[in-house]
C-alpha cells in the first residue's frame, strides 16, 4: 500500500518495510508515473553508484518497453501542460 498522496514521487522510504530491505538490496528501482510519462528511477545502485531516471514506453502490438528520447519526453511534457 501507498504510504503518500498520490501526487508525490516515491523515494526509498516508500518501499514497504523500507529500512531492512532497502539497507540490504544492491539495487532499488521505483516504477514512476508524473502523469505525461512513466519512468524507472533508480533510486541505489551498489554495482557503479550510477543513479537517474529513464523515462519509457510500452508498445501493445510488440508486448516490448522502450527507452524515450529526450525529445519523447519533451513534446510528452508540452502535451501533459496543455491538458492541464
Amino acid at each position: 500500500p501507498r504510504k503518500e498522496d498520490e501526487s508525490t514521487l516515491l523515494t526509498l522510504s516508500s518501499v514497504f518495510g523500507s529500512a531492512k530491505a532497502t539497507q540490504e538490496a544492491d539495487s532499488v528501482v521505483i516504477i514512476q508515473d508524473n502523469g505525461a510519462y512513466k519512468f524507472l528511477d533508480v533510486r541505489k545502485n551498489r554495482h557503479d553508484g550510477q543513479l537517474g531516471t529513464v523515462p519509457f514506453t510500452f508498445d501493445r502490438s510488440s508486448l516490448r518497453y522502450s527507452e524515450l528520447s529526450e525529445e519523447d519526453v519533451a513534446e510528452l511534457e508540452a502535451a501533459a501542460q496543455l491538458a492541464m
